[in-house]
């Protein structure tokens, strides 16, 4: 075994006896309570989305609105132009 070998597995040895005094045990399966992860890049990204979808829902409003006026102007136009 090499100088590097011989550091490596004291420095090891080292760290492990360190996570025992903590209570870390290594080499075994633990349970860990299930948790929802939430990335925050995503949440940010969602909210802009849902912005963004109520506004183009306001715009078709909107817009359906205007051509409702713009066919009733066209069927005047059509039957003798009146207001």
């Amino acid at each position: 075994m090499s100088t590097i070998d011989r550091e490596q597995m004291k420095a090891l040895a080292e760290l492990e006896k360190r996570l025992a005094e903590k209570g870390v045990k290594l080499g075994e399966w633990t349970e860990t309570e299930e948790h929802k992860a939430e990335n925050p890049l995503l949440k940010d990204q969602a909210k802009m989305w849902e912005i963004a979808k109520e506004l183009l829902e306001e715009q078709v409003r909107k817009d359906r609105e205007k051509l409702v006026e713009m066919q009733e102007m066209l069927d005047r136009i059509k039957h003798g132009g009146g207001r």
